[in-house]
């Protein structure tokens, strides 16, 4: 078995070494479910419904009104980041009949564009042929990965510009040049462009960096300075706006009060806030905005904390562990073979991802990025409400130790068998 990479010796040696055929065969196996799910699995599930028609209708006004609103007559939101729109936007443009099979094939495309990020980063890791091909293949045919890529949810988008942002990470660790620092910074702007949460995980993943670069701490701070620039600046456009639309410097979202009193209120009895929903927020006032509207709800979980202390504990509490539940929880999934399914995928991820990790644990500075986003967004949720959508985005950084420790097991057992 190979040894975990040294970035010093390995420098950039081609992924190609998973070979192409290899390449090709994952990516049709991963196209053809993607294909087979959105033509039978998934016809049930209208596209005007839940998230997907607030997603569409952001994307509609803002390709036919040039403005980013939920309703025109609402006016401009800050409710979600403008980047799952601009996504769908030249699907709606070219495709007005069927943009939802358009835009579905497009995310098959950049789901198994993040399989080869995954592989890439495997094999910076580990530098194992073998486990970068087990993780281009996993990430192919996990069965998640499969479902959110046929809605038009904005998942499989932000997992691959997340994936995308530790690769650059890792890419630049290895050179520590003004290029990857501005290329590393930019992704993540981009990335918080289409989930503005990834902002909490950026100080956590620039911190893992330093200690990682510790030894060349000069150049590590210098470049982290350089990333933190060029992520401003993707972000001062958006922020600008939304000065311009609430009067207030405002680099996310208008979503965290609201997402503090769904996870933190005296109805919710299981800690999640999406499926099941324990309680509805109170309604917007007349002549209230949306930013003030955010403000009034962070407000009522904040004293719901401060006067429910034991009843926040003990929802964080549930939390901690309904984070990495298994299996489904929203009615409409709760079948035998779907929870199968479910157990089937999560529990062997999870387990072998542990595995990898502790067999990793001398080459711990390489793993640091990836555990700083992982745990930066679990932490993050202790707090926010937990749901499989929210966590979806860190099983994919799970892969790659995943797919060293699967890589071992056939080493040792290929080894036993000459």
């Amino acid at each position: 078995m190979n040894q975990p990479l040294d970035t010093e010796v390995s420098a950039n040696r081609p992924i190609r070494r998973v070979g192409i055929g290899f390449l090709l065969f994952a990516c049709c196996v991963g196209y053809v479910l993607r294909f087979g799910f959105l033509a039978m699995g998934s016809q049930e599930f209208s596209a005007e419904l839940g998230d997907q028609k607030r997603y569409l209708a952001e994307a509609r006004n803002l390709l036919e009104h040039g403005t980013f609103a939920i309703s025109m007559d609402q006016g401009p939101t800050a409710f979600d980041g403008p980047g799952y729109a601009a996504f769908l936007m030249p699907f709606l443009r070219w495709f007005p009949g069927k943009y939802v099979a358009a835009a579905a094939a497009g995310q098959a495309v950049v789901s198994l564009l993040t399989a080869w990020l995954l592989a890439q980063m495997t094999w910076r890791i580990t530098q194992s042929i073998w486990a970068a091909r087990i993780a281009l293949l996993w990430w192919c045919i996990y069965p998640f990965s499969v479902f959110y890529s046929a809605f038009l949810l904005s998942e499989t988008l932000y997992v691959a510009a997340l994936c995308a942002s530790v690769f650059c990470a890792y890419g630049f660790m290895r050179n520590l040049t003004y290029r990857s620092a501005i290329v590393f910074g930019a992704m993540l702007g981009l990335a918080s462009l289409v989930r503005p949460t990834v902002n909490f995980c950026i100080p956590f993943l620039f911190l893992a960096v330093l200690i990682s670069g510790w030894d060349r701490r000069r150049e590590t701070i210098r470049g982290l300075v350089t990333a933190g620039i060029a992520l401003a600046v993707v972000l001062v456009p958006w922020t600008a706006r939304n000065y311009r639309v609430f009067g207030r410097i405002l680099p996310g979202s208008t979503q965290t009060g609201r997402m503090l009193f769904l996870a933190n209120n005296p109805d919710n009895k299981t800690g999640y806030v999406v499926i099941p929903r324990d309680a509805n927020p109170p309604p917007q006032e007349s002549g209230e905005t949306e930013l003030e509207y955010n403000d009034r709800l962070g407000a009522l979980a904040k004293e719901f904390i401060r006067e429910n202390p034991g009843q926040f504990v003990k929802l964080c509490t549930m939390r901690l562990f309904g984070f990495w539940w298994p299996m489904p929880i929203y009615e409409k999934f709760v079948s035998r073979s779907l929870v199968l399914l479910s157990l089937f995928t999560l529990l062997p991820l999870f387990v072998m991802a542990l595995g990898g990790i502790y067999m990793l644990k001398k080459e711990w500075r390489l793993l640091f990025p990836i555990l700083s986003v992982v745990l930066s967004t679990y932490l993050l949720h202790l707090v926010f409400g937990v749901s499989m959508r929210y966590r979806f985005p860190i099983e994919s950084l799970l892969i790659p130790p995943a797919a060293y420790c699967v890589s071992d097991f056939i080493g040792r057992f290929r080894s036993s068998r000459v």
